[in-house]
């Protein structure tokens, strides 16, 4: 699958299924001045097209394999997105 963003602001944005151009999630970035820098992807609800919460991506750690920690809201349990998103040629997309 192919996806875009509708903003040059990736983290700020709606992901996008590029050839329909259909949303897929809604990311949202508060901007902290301090601590823990939180994105949350949400999809909108079918009945009442509210947002519900998908995961959120929590910036944190001491290097770049170990930073991005995904979280299911619901149950607050934590995978490192190296471990759970697709993999192509050897890396994580």
């Amino acid at each position: 699958m192919n996806v875009s963003f509708d903003a040059a602001d990736v983290l700020n944005s709606t992901v996008l299924e590029s050839s329909s151009g259909s949303s897929i999630y809604q990311l949202e970035t508060p901007k902290y001045s301090e601590g823990v820098l939180t994105t949350t992807a949400s999809r909108r609800d079918y009945i009442d097209s509210s947002l519900l919460p998908v995961f959120q991506i929590l910036w944190a750690g001491d290097s770049l394999e170990n930073r991005i920690l995904v979280v299911d809201p619901a149950t607050r349990a934590e995978s490192k997105a190296r471990d759970i998103l697709p993999s192509a040629q050897g890396g994580t997309t």
